[in-house]
C-alpha cells in the first residue's frame, strides 16, 4: 500500500511538474 502511494505521490509531482513546464 504505501509502495503504491509512494508512486502515486511521484505520478502526481511529475504531473504538476509537467502542467507548470507547459504553462
Amino acid at each position: 500500500v504505501y509502495r503504491l502511494r509512494l508512486l502515486g505521490d511521484y505520478h502526481h509531482s511529475t504531473r504538476i511538474a509537467f502542467v507548470e513546464f507547459v504553462h
